[in-house]
């Protein structure tokens, strides 16, 4: 806690990444070789407490509802954090945070 408010840490990870796809949601990254790679990405928000303790919220995914195509976007990670960021606010509305992320 810093001046009386709480730390949450937030950054998108990268789970998995492989040439199978095992879910239709998964992200897809194209190859100039002509490669899909197959992804499972996330974004991570973690409580920072004192002498080092990280409480872990669940992770949000980013999952594509249908396959994208080029009038529709991939799930992305800034997509992902407005879902974690609206999540935690529904959790605790009176609580007093301030987000660290990166840029």
């Amino acid at each position: 806690m810093v001046q009386h408010r709480y730390l949450i840490a937030i950054d998108g990870t990268l789970k998995w990444s492989g040439i199978v796809q095992h879910a239709e949601e998964m992200l897809q990254k194209h190859e100039a070789n002509g490669t899909t790679i197959y992804q499972v990405y996330g974004v991570e928000a973690v409580l920072v407490g004192p002498q080092g303790i990280a409480i872990p919220f669940p992770t949000e995914f980013c999952a594509n509802s249908e396959e994208p195509t080029e009038e529709t976007k991939q799930d992305s990670e800034l997509k992902a954090f407005r879902r974690v960021a609206k999540r935690l606010k529904a959790l605790f509305p009176k609580l007093r945070l301030t987000l660290l992320a990166d840029g």
